[in-house]
């Protein structure tokens, strides 16, 4: 679960400074390392064992819940 709970926080900080913060610098190295955080936050939330665990029900409701309030 922390592997899918730091990729969010990560890709959520960097997503902000790429929108706000016009000092920042991104490599191509950063970039990758962000997509392959991606790709493993994405394997665990699709793996039979998150998805039956308590901790990713809950996750999944809360994702389910904030997209229903987005619309």
């Amino acid at each position: 679960m922390s592997v899918v709970a730091d990729a969010i926080r990560r890709l959520s900080d960097e997503r902000r400074d790429a929108d706000y913060n016009h000092f920042a610098l991104f490599t191509q190295s950063g970039a990758l390392s962000a997509v392959n955080q991606a790709d493993r936050a994405v394997a665990v939330v699709e793996s039979p064992e998150f998805l039956a665990s308590e901790g990713g029900r809950a996750f999944l409701g809360m994702v389910a819940d904030q997209t229903r309030r987005r619309r």
